[in-house]
């Protein structure tokens, strides 16, 4: 699963933007889960000096964004990508705002929520603030001097918290005093543009270990085109057995793209121990346990421990073909198949 969210003041376009990133990502096959600001929600004043306010809001988006990643469409299938249209560190900030002028001391353990929840975004996003001022979106203040405060001290964060994000572009209102409605539609197409390219093209595999003892997916050299999968057991194959061996991890694969689980030739060669099925496939989509079909053609029962190198996996784009269907096809010289050709 990953998870995305905008960053920057309010009045930056971040839920327009937000709702066409789940549009746009729907359209690629992706199940969504879109995690809405909860301020509009808040029982405090929010624009006010009330220190409540902003400890609700940060609990809640919080709370808001961990359900979204267990749930989707009602059930209880997680989603493949969670779109939030705030981050924590949005909350966290108005807070950090409010204690300044207010001459209090931030609570620490909002900085440690915010600080520990920043790295479970898989990627951020920022907003700017563009010519023609602030986007009223009913919640915040409309006070252009107060956005731009608050633009400041986010930025200064994102520096001393060393948070890594992407600055979304912005040169489609690129010398437009006061855009339109139109500009601003098209601005966020713009942006939505970019974060999918960034999203899906960015050619990194998620992994996760359900063990945290097991080695990662390796490359044993600067040319190999398999890394290695390692056994999550020890196991005994016997002579002629087949066992589905686990590897402990769970991996997403980058859009477009597909892996091939393939035997370790020196496996194969020494012990007669190969992949069954290989080359096993490993779809973009598919969420569960990698797991290995091994089998035995040796002479001997083999032994395999826990980190034992048991397969390569190689990852590699793939086209998907729209299939017509004809009465008949074209004939060719070629005649029948199954070695029709010789040995």
């Amino acid at each position: 699963m990953m998870k995305i969210a905008l960053i920057g003041t309010h009045g930056t376009l971040k839920t327009t933007v937000a709702h066409s990133l789940c549009v746009a990502l729907k359209q690629e096959r992706y199940k969504i889960k879109l995690v809405q600001e909860v301020a509009s929600d808040c029982p405090y004043e929010i624009n006010g000096v009330d220190i409540e306010a902003q400890k609700w809001i940060l609990v809640n988006q919080y709370s808001r964004e961990m359900e979204a990643e267990m749930a989707v469409n009602g059930n209880r299938t997680p989603p493949d990508i969670v779109v939030c249209d705030r981050s924590t560190l949005d909350a966290y900030i108005y807070t950090v705002d409010l204690c300044k002028k207010q001459g209090m001391e931030i609570p620490k353990w909002m900085s440690y929520l915010t600080k520990a929840s920043l790295s479970g975004y898989d990627f951020l996003f920022k907003t700017s603030i563009f010519s023609g001022g602030l986007i009223e979106d009913g919640t915040r203040s409309v006070d252009p001097v107060w956005q731009k405060e608050i633009f400041d001290l986010l930025n200064s964060y994102l520096q001393r918290w060393k948070v890594p994000h992407y600055c979304l572009p912005y040169s489609t209102i690129d010398g437009i005093e006061n855009p339109s409605k139109n500009d601003l539609r098209q601005l966020a197409e713009e942006q939505v543009n970019y974060m999918i390219k960034v999203i899906l093209n960015n050619g990194k595999g998620k992994v996760k270990r359900e063990d945290r003892s097991l080695v990662l997916p390796e490359y044993a050299t600067s040319g190999s085109a398999g890394c290695d999968l390692r056994a999550a057991e020890s196991v005994i194959l016997k002579k002629g057995e087949i066992k589905l061996i686990s590897t402990g991890l769970r991996i997403f694969l980058p859009k477009g793209y597909e892996g091939h689980i393939r035997p370790r030739s020196g496996l194969a060669l020494k012990h007669g121990v190969t992949v069954l099925n290989s080359p096993g496939t490993l779809d973009e989509d598919y969420r569960g346990v990698v797991k290995v079909v091994l089998i035995n053609h040796g002479e001997d029962d083999f032994e395999i421990k826990k980190g034992d190198r048991i397969a390569q996996l190689v990852v590699t784009r793939y086209e998907k073909a729209e299939w017509e269907e004809v009465v008949d096809f074209d004939e060719t010289d070629r005649k029948g198949g199954f070695g029709s050709t010789g040995i």
